[in-house]
């Protein structure tokens, strides 16, 4: 009883005195990006293994650097905390403290902190009704606190089209002022706000300059394509300076009278009826907006221009057809007009493409009698095909090649007399798609550890409504294995960005063109590694006591997987606390499989935290493990199965039953002497000599049970002395 009253006084002593405070912190305190938002944000840290001497954790709150909130308490098995109520944008000072009252009458605390933020509320613009260019100024209510805001202004002369507004006061209203912007135009602005390393969503908003007078529009010089004896086609450009929504124009037409026309605002040609042959006419226009008073809706008008109806000009051809259409050429068909007014030269002609003669085709008669020859016009590809009187006076048909696939023609055919070219048939066609050209020049860029640039050049000609696939391969021991594609839709894009890729991982890459007519594959790009970055974690990590050597702990491990590699291993750190206080080491990587080898005391805690680095010194993912390093063997068996321990057991027990028999014959004979002293004399040389044989036998026996009853265990004070505490178990432990 005194020897176990020492040591239950040890331990209460070991406990109350060594104990540290800052041993009670929590750890790994955090709050997570995504459990924070613009009015809330979570706490969340791990318990410390000393959380049975606390009481409780209070959580301080400080904003923007000034007053603490109230303290806010927290039971001491929680590991995460809620905060709501919050402001966009403000940044708070977080701290955990940790609350130990049993110790002491006055409470002993220590704790952890860390800075924190909410995220930014997303602006919204605040414009007025009344904007006039060519200088604007657009300006944004913010909720909360921004530190700054980035956008942009689409438009073609506005500058500047990005911008950045910075050092924005608490509770200011931020501006950005742009210029050459016109008016009566809608412009897209986009913006973001930033605080505490958070993007807010971004804010789109369609602002409108105020209408106001607009220019005139640009009336074309007459062309004898235009011109006929009892009608014409007036054409014209709109204002380059429209100054708001173009509403209709209006044609001011003179000659013996003013006649006036009103159009829509979609045309740009108006044909002119009721004319008289070789008469000039003049016109002069003028554009109508949407502007409101004060401001003026209507244009002055434009310049005047002057134009001369025809003499003997032919009619229209007949029975006109389109069939055939291909992506690179068209069948058409057509026949004589029914009044030639004059000598059929032959036939003109012209596929245009918003405006523009892209192929012009003569066909001349070479055996009608007086006819002139055609005249070729001005057009990016020009052809003269002969044709006889027979088909040039009935029916013609023809080919024409040389075109663009997926393009929309106006097809204009017309008679030519000796007067110049006759009335116009105008028809519309599109060329039908094709298979796309290989898409060729595909390259790679590394952007990052996840991300590759990958570029092309498109196909020479567009094919069609055409669609990109990009497919992404990795290269591992030279074994190509698809991965992800991406798909691109328009025939003018050339670039994708490849993300969520392997981190220093191999890649090669196809770019798939593709209409509905069939589609076109790159060969496989060069190649490529992504960037390296920080290794993750490393593999089978251990720690044992090798073969019961109790005073060595063994720590092993592997790189690690290779997927999470992410980067050349250089070398791997070891924290640990063996000394009683945190130690840092270097280990080489010189291995796939390494082991560290420490001389420890038995019947106490240590922490062992291992990382990975590569060539850049990044540090990786960190492991870490608790380890009890203790005095006492675990149970080794024998060849049969049964514990060493147990066996032991037996052989003792067989031991101690045996001199157990021994005792009781020993004491049934001395009991049989006694019962026997009135015939001692009788049988005194015959018991005598029985006697002493098992006085013998007792003397001997007797020795035997003190030997092995009452050995003496001189280890009970030593074993006393190493009772284990628990604050023992802890105080070596990492801070």
């Amino acid at each position: 009883m005194k020897y176990e009253f020492i040591g239950i006084k040890i331990f209460i002593s070991c406990c109350s005195d060594t104990v540290k405070v800052t041993g009670l912190r929590v750890t790994n305190l955090e709050v997570p990006r995504d459990t924070t938002g613009e009015v809330y944000f979570k706490i969340t840290w791990t318990i410390p293994n000393t959380a049975a001497f606390l009481n409780k954790y209070q959580i301080k709150i400080t904003v923007n650097g000034g007053t603490a909130e109230n303290l806010i308490e927290i039971v001491k098995t929680e590991n995460q905390y809620n905060m709501t109520n919050r402001q966009p944008g403000y940044t708070y000072i977080v701290e955990v403290i940790s609350v130990e009252t049993a110790s002491r009458p006055g409470a002993q605390t220590t704790s952890v902190d860390l800075q924190a933020g909410t995220r930014p509320a997303v602006p919204s613009a605040v414009i007025t009704n009344d904007i006039l260019g060519p200088s604007i100024t657009v300006s944004w209510t913010v909720g909360g606190i921004i530190q700054h805001l980035s956008g942009t202004l689409n438009g073609t002369s506005v500058t500047p089209k990005t911008f950045n507004v910075t050092n924005i006061p608490p509770l200011q209203t931020p501006q950005q002022q742009f210029n050459n912007v016109q008016n009566g135009e809608r412009y897209v602005i986009t913006v973001k706000a930033y605080s505490n390393r958070f993007t807010s969503a971004e804010f789109t908003a369609t602002i409108r300059t105020k209408s106001t007078q607009p220019n005139p529009p640009v009336i074309v010089t007459c062309d004898n394509q235009d011109l006929y004896e009892n009608h014409m086609n007036l054409r014209w450009n709109e204002p380059q300076v429209p100054n708001g929504d173009i509403s209709h124009y209006i044609i001011y037409m003179s000659f013996s009278t003013t006649r006036t026309i009103k159009t829509d605002s979609s045309t740009e040609v108006q044909r002119i009826e009721n004319l008289l042959p070789q008469r000039q006419y003049c016109f002069q226009m003028e554009t109508v907006n949407d502007a409101v008073s004060p401001q003026s809706n209507k244009s002055p008008r434009s310049s005047q221009v002057c134009c001369f109806t025809r003499v003997g000009v032919a009619r229209l051809p007949q029975n006109v057809t389109l069939f055939d259409v291909k992506s690179r050429s068209i069948k058409l068909s057509w026949m004589t007009p029914t009044d030639v007014k004059g000598v059929l030269c032959g036939y003109r002609v012209i596929l245009r493409v918003e405006g523009v003669c892209k192929v012009e085709v003569v066909y001349q008669c070479t055996d009608c009698v007086g006819a002139q020859t055609i005249l070729l016009k001005t057009c990016n590809v020009q052809k003269k095909v002969n044709i006889n009187y027979v088909d040039a006076n009935s029916k013609v048909v023809t080919t024409i090649d040389g075109l663009f696939p997926y393009i929309n023609y106006h097809v204009w055919i017309a008679a030519v007399n000796g007067n110049g070219d006759g009335e116009k048939n105008e028809t519309l066609v599109m060329t039908d798609s094709e298979v796309p050209e290989i898409p060729s020049s595909v390259i790679t860029t590394v952007q990052s550890a996840t991300v590759i640039k990958v570029k092309w050049t498109k196909p020479t000609v567009k094919p069609g409504n055409t669609t990109y696939r990009i497919k992404a391969y990795e290269v591992l021991g030279g074994t190509y294995t698809y991965v992800k594609d991406i798909t691109a839709n328009g025939y003018d894009k050339e670039t994708v960005d490849f993300t969520g890729l392997e981190e220093y991982w191999d890649y090669t890459f196809t770019v798939t063109a593709s209409t509905i007519k069939g589609a076109a594959t790159s060969l496989m790009t060069t190649v490529v590694k992504t960037n390296q970055a920080p290794p993750g974690k490393v593999t089978n990590f251990e720690i044992m006591t090798p073969a019961n050597v109790f005073t060595t702990m063994q720590v092993l491990w592997a790189i690690p997987l290779l997927r999470e590699r992410n980067s050349i291993i250089k070398e791997y750190i070891i924290q640990h606390n063996i000394s009683g206080v945190t130690i840092v080491e270097t280990i080489p990587a010189e291995s796939e499989m390494l082991q560290k080898f420490y001389y420890i005391t038995p019947d106490r805690y240590y922490k062992v935290e291992l990382s990975a680095v590569n060539i850049l010194n990044q540090p990786g993912e960190k492991v870490h493990k608790i380890y009890f390093a203790s005095s006492k063997s675990k149970a080794q068996l024998s060849d049969t199965g049964y514990s060493i321990g147990t066996v032991v057991g037996a052989a003792v027990g067989s031991v101690i039953c045996s001199v157990f028999v021994l005792v009781f014959i020993f004491w049934l004979f001395r009991r049989h002497r006694k019962t026997s002293k009135p015939s001692r004399t009788k049988h005194a040389r015959g018991e005598s000599k029985i006697g002493d044989q098992y006085e013998d036998i007792g003397m001997d026996n007797a020795s035997s049970y003190q030997d092995f009853g009452e050995k003496d265990n001189p280890n009970v004070y030593d074993q006393i002395g190493r009772v284990h505490t628990v604050d023992k178990h802890y105080e070596n432990m990492l801070p």
